[in-house]
């Protein structure tokens, strides 16, 4: 998963931030919350779980919602954003 610096603006998707967030795969839960970068689709956050590589640049390949709810600013140097719910990564582990 790469990370954008926080608040990179991205030609295809707007601004691009960080999350810190629990990802889950399969169920198996993450003890630590990682870094992740989070973009904005329709006014509603979207973490970023994968980005695919374009010739003319990358784009967010697998995202995930985030309900607002439990997305909080913190603007820590890590990450601007925390989500306080675990997410489930939607890519299949076969």
């Amino acid at each position: 998963m790469a990370v954008l610096a926080s608040m990179d603006f991205h030609p295809s998707v707007g601004p691009v931030s960080t999350v810190w967030i629990v990802i889950s795969r399969k169920g198996v839960k993450a003890y630590h919350h990682s870094v992740a970068d989070v973009i904005w689709v329709s006014k509603v956050p979207h973490v970023v779980i994968e980005w695919d590589v374009w010739p003319d640049g990358d784009r967010p390949g697998v995202t995930v919602p985030l309900d607002p709810q439990y997305f909080h600013e913190l603007n820590w140097p890590q990450a601007k954003y925390l989500y306080e719910f675990p997410i489930e990564d939607p890519r299949n582990l076969d």
